[in-house]
This record gives C-alpha cells, structure tokens and sequence, in this order.
C-alpha cells in the first residue's frame, strides 16, 4: 500500500500543536511598513510626532547627572517690579534738585545713565541691552543716555516679527540697519542654508544705534509645546547674516571680528583672537547647529535657586544707585563682566522651558551666550538617524514576533536591542556625549507596529482557536469544551471528583449483521447518520458524550456541570434517540440492510470524574457501578425500548410512563435488579418546559 503523502518514515516523538502560532511573514511585513510610514509622515509633517521627541529632550535634560557651569564673565541685572518704587523716589528727586517734571520713562533712562556711567568706570566689559529704545522720551535726556553708551561697549536690542515669506525682500531700513551690525560677508548669508530669514520689525532709535557697538535680535524658537529649547543665534536679512543678542555678546566679550565669523555645514565657526587662542586651547569656536540653523541651547535649571547659590544675578533697582554713588563698592564684582540687563517682571516677558514653567525671556540670551562661551554644547544628531531608528525599529519588532514563539532566547535578544537603541543609547549620548538623539518617531514607529502586529496576531489566534473549537466540538462535548477553557485560564491542574451522574449505554440491533455483509464505506455511511444525530440528541438534552463505541454511545448527565433533573434529561434522550433512529433504520431498510433498532439502558449513581491519563495525554470520563449498571441494563434491554434502574426510576416517574420489568439478572451483579421500561412522557408533562 502506498505510503500516504507527508507520512514520517518511523514513529518519533509525540507533536503538539499550539493555539498560538501565526502567518508570521505578513506580521513582519505590515510592522516594517508602519515604520516606513511613520518616517514619511514625520518627514512630511515634522510637528505632528515632534511631542514625543521634545519630551524625551526635558526628561533627558531634568536628569542630566551633570550641572551647567557658569562663565563667571556673565552678571545679570534683573529689572522687577521694585523698580517702579525706584522710579518714584528718584524721580521725585528729580523733580526737587531741577524744578520740573519728568516723566517715567525719562526717569528711568536717567537711572540708565548713571548705570552705565558706573559700570564705565569700575571697567565693566559692556553691557547687553534686553530692553527696547525705540521711542523719544526727551532730547536732552536721549543724548546725555547716548554719550553714556558710548563710554563702554553696549549691545542693543531689536524686536523680530519672525520669518519673512519666501521671495519677500526685507524692507530698506531693516537693510540697513542689518548691514550696519552684520556678521560674517556680505553674502554669507546666501550660501548659508539653514539660515532663516528675518523680518526686523521694530529699530532703535538712531542716536542710541550710533552710540552702540552692536545690535541682536531676540527671535526665540518655541516649540509645538510652547517651550523654549532652541534660538536662532543668526539670521539672514538679504543678503547678510544679523547676529542674535546672544552671538553679538558673545563676539563683544571675545574680542570677535564679526566679519571672521563663517558658517561651515551646521556649523558656525567664530575665529578667536590671539588672546582667546591661548585661553581655550584653539583658534576657534565651532558652534553646533540644527538642520534649521538654531543653537541647542544648554539652559541652567532652576534659575531661581542658582541664583541663591552661584549665579552672578543683581537686582537692578539696587545696583543702579550703587554704580551711582558708591561704584568702588561693587567694582571687583563688575569689572571684566559683561552685562545682561533685562526684565524679569511678573507676567511680562515669561517664557516656558523644559526646566521652568515661567523664566524672564532675557534669560534666554544669557543661556545661549553661556553655552557658547563654556562650550557646553548640546549637539544634534545626524540627520539620517532618526528616519533610519524609524524604519528599523518596527522591523526589530517584527523580528521579535517573529523569533517569539520557536526562539525565546533570540526573542529575548532582540528585545534587550530595542529597549537599548530607543532608551539607553539616546541617553548615553545625551548625558555622555551630549548628544541629542530624539528618538519620538522611532517610539511612536515602534508602538504603533506592535499594536497593528499585536491586532494582526491576535485576529489570526483568535481565527485559529475558533476553528479548532469548531473542530473539537466535532469530537468533545461543549461542556468538556469550555470545562477544558476555564482550566487553562486558570492554570489549574485537571484532578477528579466525586459526582452523581446519570449514565446512558446505547446499542443497535442488526450491527453486527451489518458489519458483515456490507463494506466499510457502507457502515461509515451508517455511522455517518448515526452519530450526528445522537449529538444533536445530547446537545439538546445537556448531555456530555463520553465517547463513540462502534455503533453504541457512552454518555452521562451532571459531569462535568451540575443538573438538576439529569435522571429525567436522560430518559428524555432515550426516547429521542429511539424516536428518530427509526428514519435512519427506514434508510438502511430500503437499502436491503434488515431491520435495526436501538437498546438504550440508563443508570443513576455516584462516580469519579475527571481527565485520567497521564501527563502526555488524559480523557474526560466517568468510572463507577453506574456506568457498568447501564451497560448491564442495555444489554438486557428489549431492542427498540429504553431500560432503567431503581434510583432514576424514582425521579422520572412523575414525569415519563414506566412499565416494570421482571426483575433482571445482570452480570456481574449478584442480586436482580429491578427494572422498568421508559415508554413516554405521561399526558401534560414535559421536561423541556421545567
């Protein structure tokens, strides 16, 4: 006989099939598409993942194991709200020692005045203007605050109204004023691309522009969040490079010449002078940019405790009368510094950064000039690492899917490299290297492809588990079934009981006769009707079938659930089996196969139930004197009829007409057992309807 197609060649060890096994190829497939088109999306529509990458950003940042150091060459005078008191008094003064009025902002460009002549002679380095001179308030008073400019290096000020549309020229006086203060040649800017372009909206006055050195734009970059991480430290208006308030500083302190300042990549070179060479150990700063041109900025977390610790901060309203009266009081404290004045009035200013809900917006220059001049950089990453983490990250993923259930130890692998490349390796190289690697998209790319390939495995278990349960059901009661589902959830051990059950034995007359004069396509065809219908018999009457026996049935009530009147369940069966086996036995009749009838004896009693086997392989089943009395009870059983003892007898008679029967001699049993003969249900009753 041909061997049958996929046969083993010899016996081996026993297989098992798992529940849980998957199409693994396409789960691959649609993960390492989810991370191609998370990457497109974030190339498209940076903002959209961008959340995910600045959170990763402040929480790297809050627990950076290393502090910001302070260029002591930085002191930053904060104009509060005490100041307005300062004005008041002062200005009162005024008005007492000149015999007329002033106004308050005459007032305080006065203070101005007297700081600046102050801080010229205890030999201050300069002085950075956070604060706007672009209306008059008084020419006398305009020129004495201009001559005063002019007795130290000032840096002013310049509002931005952002980026320009593309092709839109900037404005003759924004030229200008651009030309005058500019950096790097004149037409760096047009081969500088990741320079953005500026729109200058609002000029100081031209008397304080001609007594100053230099002049900055504060345009700040905030984020999707709203927080301050990064500032555009050039910009490009025409065809030259405008410095921020932060670089015109920092070229002002250093000694710079603006005009040696170059961009190379993303990176902006500022050549030092001699002096600098020797004092950093190199020839110049190479400050690291972002692919749109900004400075990283490394911001001192929690500005207002450093302040009480190290932090060169001065209040205004009590250094201006100092510098006024007493300069030689604060003269070690300033001389060689660099000035940052700006506002830090409540409300007015305020911005939001990874390290403080409310920081005064001067802050961010004096941050940014700060890592400049410590060279505590931030840098970006390369560009192509992100998009490239994006892609391989749900393909590792997949790989985990994939090696998880025939590889737990490659699984297990793999999963160590994605928790590595998405959270350990951006922050060693943040906190080690300080490099920011922002890996949003890449989590996001991951996340979204577990659950899409969770979803997708899960819809192909849950597939293949309901067909198995179809295919089991063919085999095992739907009691045994889900008996066999809670056992698993619970992880339970199968044991056995002690119950009380009703066991029914079947068997039909003519078989045997069939069995030899037919061929065994003709009796599976006999079985083919047969066992059907007696499952439907039990499914309807809850039933549990123990097993088929060639043409008998082994079946019992109260196992593995309880019933209630499972001795009148079972008789109910009985008659449903006898009632439609005569349409099969017509059939086979008509085929020229005889007469067959069905014997059915039924027995009550208490058994142990449970799966007996051992651990390779068990079977729900049933043992006890019951299951041998109904065996006993078909046997002796007229064909057609259904047979039952004493004690089930005693529940369904209220309920089926019973005809007794001689006492029978059983074997194996020593004394006769008294039996009778289910015929039907008496007139009115039903036990479908109890």
């Amino acid at each position: 006989m041909p061997r049958r197609k996929g046969a083993a060649s010899q016996a081996g060890p026993r297989q098992t099939v798992s529940v849980t096994r998957f199409a693994r190829w396409p789960v691959l497939a649609v993960m390492a598409l989810c991370g191609v088109a998370v990457a497109a999306l974030d190339a498209w529509r940076p903002s959209v993942l961008a959340g995910v990458s600045l959170y990763q950003f402040d929480v790297l940042k809050r627990n950076a194991p290393w502090d910001v150091e302070i260029d002591d060459r930085l002191v930053f005078f904060g104009i509060g709200d005490d100041v307005y008191n300062e004005i008041r008094e002062f200005r009162e003064q005024l008005q007492q020692d000149n015999g007329q009025a002033f106004t308050r902002g005459q007032t305080l460009r006065i203070m101005h005045y007297f700081t600046l002549l102050g801080l010229a002679n205890v030999g201050a380095e300069g002085v950075i203007w956070d604060v706007l001179f672009d209306l008059p308030e008084d020419g006398n008073v305009d020129d004495l605050l201009a001559q005063a400019m002019t007795g130290l290096p000032n840096v002013l000020m310049v509002q931005a109204s952002g980026d320009i549309d593309a092709g839109e020229l900037p404005s003759a006086s924004d030229l200008a004023y651009a030309q005058r203060f500019r950096v790097g040649r004149r037409t760096l800017a047009a081969d500088a691309l990741p320079v953005k372009p500026l729109d200058l909206r609002t000029l100081q006055m031209d008397k304080f522009a001609d007594a100053a050195v230099s002049s900055g734009h504060v345009r700040w970059a905030v984020d999707t969040d709203g927080k301050n991480r990064r500032v555009d430290l050039v910009a490009r208006v025409g065809n030259v490079l405008f410095p921020s308030m932060a670089l015109a500083g920092v070229i002002e302190l250093l000694d710079i010449d603006p005009d040696s300042v170059t961009i190379e990549g993303h990176t902006l070179v500022l050549p030092l002078p001699a002096e600098q060479q020797a004092a950093y150990g190199k020839p110049a700063l190479r400050v690291p940019l972002t692919e749109q041109g900004e400075l990283l900025i490394n911001q001192i977390p929690r500005w207002k405790e450093r302040v009480e610790l190290d932090m060169p901060f001065y209040e205004y309203e009590n250094q201006w009368a100092t510098l006024k009266e007493f300069p030689e009081d604060v003269a070690d404290t300033l001389r060689g510094k660099m000035v940052l004045m700006g506002t830090i009035e409540g409300g007015v200013d305020q911005i939001i950064t990874p390290l403080d809900p409310a920081m005064p917006g001067a802050m961010v220059t004096f941050n940014a000039m700060n890592t400049v001049l410590t060279e505590q950089f931030i840098y970006p990453a390369s560009r192509w690492w992100t998009p490239v983490l994006t892609v391989l990250m749900p393909l590792l993923a997949g790989l985990v899917f994939y090696a998880f259930f025939f590889r737990a130890w490659l699984a297990g692998g793999l999963t160590a490299l994605l928790f590595l490349s998405l959270f350990v390796l951006p922050a060693w190289l943040f906190w080690g290297q300080s490099v920011w690697l922002p890996t949003g998209s890449p989590i996001v790319a991951m996340a979204g492809a577990v659950a899409i390939g969770t979803g997708i495995m899960l819809t192909q278990i849950t597939m293949r588990a309901s067909k198995l349960a179809q295919l089991l059901s063919r085999f095992v009661s739907p009691a045994l079934l889900r008996e066999l589902y809670l056992y698993g959830l619970r992880g339970q051990e199968l044991g056995v009981e002690r119950v009380e059950v009703t066991v029914m034995f079947t068997d039909v007359k003519g078989f045997t006769t069939l069995t030899e004069r037919s061929e065994p396509e003709e009796i599976a065809e006999f079985l083919g009707l047969l066992y059907p219908m007696a499952m439907q018999v039990l499914e309807e009457t809850h039933g549990t079938l123990d097993k088929f026996l060639g043409d008998g049935i082994l079946a019992y009530w109260g196992a593995p659930d309880a019933l209630q009147n499972k001795e009148q369940w079972a008789c109910e069966a009985g008659l449903l089996l006898q009632e439609r086996f005569t349409e099969i036995a017509e059939v086979m009749k008509s085929k020229g196969r005889g007469e067959m009838q069905v014997r059915v004896g039924i027995a009550t009693g208490y058994v142990t139930a449970g799966y007996l086997g051992g651990k390779k392989q068990a079977a729900y089943t049933v043992v006890g004197r019951p299951v041998n009395m109904a065996a006993r009870l078909e046997a002796a059983c007229r064909p057609g009829c259904v047979q039952i003892e004493k004690k089930t007898a005693a529940q369904a008679e209220d309920v089926f007409e019973l005809n007794e029967v001689e006492p029978l001699s059983l074997k194996g049993i020593a004394t006769p057992v008294q039996a009778w003969e289910v015929t039907g249900l008496r007139e009115g009753e039903s036990i479908r309807g109890a």
